[in-house]
């Protein structure tokens, strides 16, 4: 796999010696043809929502969550407003 990044301005030396290192990195990955499978739910396909309710349940069943902070991220799940800020919350 090649991969040609085109920037809109020239890069600085540390920016270009970044960009290198995540050439390299890009190109040790293996894409196959098969379909990500996940889960029981949804026919084992991937979705966001179904990874969400694991991390959830996962870190509720061990006890690192708090009932109070259960009520938070539910509340995160359901809001409207933009991913972003989601993930900033």
């Amino acid at each position: 796999m090649s991969v040609n990044l085109i920037w809109r301005r020239r890069l600085f030396v540390l920016e270009e010696a970044l960009q290198n290192v995540f050439l390299q990195k890009l190109n040790s990955v293996y894409i196959s043809e098969e379909l990500n499978r996940w889960g029981p739910k949804n026919g084992g396909e991937f979705t966001v929502k179904s990874t969400y309710g694991l991390v959830v349940t996962i870190t509720t069943t061990a006890g690192r969550v708090s009932p109070e902070e259960e009520s938070i991220f539910r509340l995160i799940w359901k809001s409207k407003a933009p991913s972003k800020v989601m993930a900033f919350t």
